[in-house]
């Protein structure tokens, strides 16, 4: 293997693992997003609930 090659292949990694760590962070953020949302929206149902006894 030449020296271009192995930069080449290093940058196409690099890349890849760049894309990689984005999804991981937008998925995160997606998921943590939907908990909150689903926690919000059960003690919307509680405070409904305890207000009505």
């Amino acid at each position: 293997m030449t020296t271009l090659e192995i930069v080449g292949e290093k940058a196409l990694y690099e890349q890849y693992m760049h894309k990689v760590r984005v999804g991981i962070v937008v998925w995160l953020t997606l998921l943590t997003a939907a908990v909150l949302i689903t926690i919000a929206a059960e003690m919307e149902v509680w405070t409904e609930v305890l207000s009505e006894v």
